[in-house]
């Protein structure tokens, strides 16, 4: 009877198709454009900041050999370790490296990594779809799917080699086992253990990926505290000690490499407590600014609507509303006490919230005019003609299939260049910047003076960058750079200047910043005033996205100015 009631609410056939079908949807929109930025003959590094480094520590690890300690926990160790298998089976299919820096063999092992997050984010679709089909019904559950398949953010984060798409597909599997808990545990108690162990192990994997995956096990315990099924405090127990076995096991340097660890994690703490450098300073509160980056990454018909659909629910004390929540609340206050502010952080609020527009979608009669004014709210969300959903991924996957403005600026640099050609940066070269010379983008774990090197033996055109004779006391935006090396061009991007000339404005407003944050905007506006003074701004590369950084790096803008003015001292 209780094989005959599971089949029944999920009609087995018919759901497998679905599933299938909004998983080659989702997979397809992730693969277009998933070479975005990688190594090729013109620059050696990906422009994605983090794909090379989350690489590298990958590479520690020696599973085969069960050492899984990359030596760095600034995030849990599982990505880290699908990625090094992956590494191994691009060796092995695409011919080993040649090297330590074999750019090439890296740029496929980045792609086998992007393929990892594609996958996780068509699958994070796939679990979507059935949570709603097990909350109520299969349109419940398309609805909700295709708001994962087709939002901005997750599409353009499933197509990055980082921990994020992974981290959110062991959420949704965790929050698929909570609500078979509410759907199913009064009638089926003697599964409710294994489900609550279930997605305790998911919670705690997904916690071994990034560390607030773990907020997932508050759905298990939310239904589990609902339903009440017999022992229900055995499974709560059961569904953390399982969770914190899985974290375990997927992360074992918590014990095995503890001060490490520790290390690391305590850097996160104080990361998310100090700030990014300038990129969020005088911006509003998390609370507020991740809402807007909710809007940013889904689009604002669909970010409201399951906004309030969660809210307008739980009021109504429908029970499901509440499971989600008990994952919404906690990650929101989390996310929001943060100075540290990307979208990625809100990616797992994709799980409650694109079944929150299911359910709302899925809640009125569809013969009457409401019911079917819920239904067109959620398709034109879906469609984006608010600028967001399908209409703002196929703006951004044009602009990871376009020739990247880096390399559009680089390309033109480089046509209007002889040997003795001179270009100015305003900071160190990395991701960044035009690619002038092939390694541009190298990592910041790179030693100075050796990145250094790269930049000195560059030709045509020469690249400057004002050095003191103390390399440690450069900085960012150095007046020097035009006043005593003028250079024949300067360039720069505006993953370099937004945030300053953000602050300019607002400190002309009468804002007050922090001493050393003044120090930059003088710095900066001083180089302003002199680089407007002797040259002329000849060409602007890219889309001016206001975007927050980490769904800018495909939307970057470059600057290019050349001098006006013979210079006033010899080169």
């Amino acid at each position: 009877m209780e094989s005959e009631q599971l089949k029944s609410r999920f009609n087995f056939s018919d759901s497998a198709k679905s599933c299938a079908l909004i998983f080659a949807i989702a997979l397809l929109i992730r693969l277009v454009g998933i070479q975005w930025g990688l190594a090729d003959n013109v620059h050696n590094q990906t422009f994605h900041p983090d794909e090379e480094v989350n690489w590298r520590y990958s590479q520690q690890m020696q599973p085969a050999r069960l050492n899984f300690l990359p030596g760095y926990y600034g995030y849990g160790t599982l990505y880290f370790t699908f990625l090094n298998v992956a590494s191994d089976v691009t060796a092995s299919y695409t011919g080993v490296p040649v090297g330590p820096n074999d750019w090439k063999f890296i740029a496929r092992c980045e792609l086998a990594g992007r393929i990892i997050s594609a996958l996780a984010g068509s699958g994070f679709a796939c679990l979507v779809f059935l949570s709603g089909l097990k909350l109520k019904n299969k349109f419940t559950g398309w609805i909700a799917g295709l708001v994962i398949a087709v939002s901005p953010g997750l599409v353009v984060h499933s197509r990055f080699a980082t921990v994020d798409m992974l981290a959110a597909f062991l959420v949704a599997v965790s929050g698929l086992f909570a609500c078979r808990i509410l759907v199913d545990g009064s009638t089926a108690e003697k599964e409710t253990m294994k489900w609550a162990i279930w997605a305790g192990i998911f919670a705690g994997l997904s916690a071994g990926t990034k560390y607030t995956g773990v907020i997932a096990i508050f759905m298990a315990i939310a239904a589990l505290l609902i339903t009440k099924p017999n022992n229900y405090w055995k499974s709560i127990w059961a569904s953390v000690l399982a969770s914190v076995i899985a974290f375990i096991v997927s992360t074992p340097g918590v014990i095995l490499d503890s001060k490490a660890f520790w290390r690391d994690f305590s850097f996160e703490l104080l990361h998310s407590e100090s700030g990014h450098g300038l990129v969020f300073e005088g911006t509003s509160s998390g609370f507020i600014y991740q809402i807007s980056n909710l809007i940013l990454g889904m689009g604002l018909i669909l970010a409201l609507c399951g906004i309030g659909s969660l809210i307008y629910f739980a009021i109504r004390k429908n029970s499901w509303a509440w499971i989600l929540l008990a994952f919404a609340i906690p990650t929101y206050i989390l996310i929001g006490k943060s100075q540290v502010k990307f979208f990625r952080y809100c990616i797992p609020f994709a799980y409650p919230l694109a079944l929150g527009i299911g359910m709302l979608a899925s809640s009125g009669d569809q013969k009457t005019v409401k019911g079917r004014a819920w239904i067109g709210l959620a398709v034109l969300g879906l469609s984006g003609v608010d600028g967001g959903g399908l209409a703002s991924t196929i703006q951004n996957t044009g602009a990871m299939l376009a020739p990247d403005p880096r390399v559009q600026a680089a390309n033109y640099i480089q046509s209007q260049s002889s040997n003795s050609t001179t270009l100015g940066l305003a900071s160190d070269p990395w991701f960044w910047t035009p690619p002038i010379f092939a390694n541009t983008g190298l990592i910041r774990m790179v030693p100075f003076p050796i990145r250094d090197q790269f930049r000195i033996q560059a030709t045509k055109p020469r690249v400057l960058e004002f050095i003191p004779p103390d390399f440690n006391a450069r900085f960012q935006w150095d007046p020097r750079l035009l006043t005593d090396l003028n250079p024949d061009f300067v360039t720069y991007s505006d993953f370099e200047s937004l945030d300053l000339d953000r602050l300019s404005a607002l400190q002309k407003s009468g804002i007050a910043f922090p001493l050393e944050i003044q120090v930059d905007i003088s710095r900066y506006q001083t180089f302003q005033a002199d680089l407007t003074k002797n040259y002329k701004l000849i060409a602007t590369y890219g889309y001016h996205s206001l975007a927050v950084e980490d769904m800018r790096y495909a939307m970057t803008t470059v600057y290019l100015w050349k001098r006006t003015l013979a210079p006033s001292k010899p080169q």
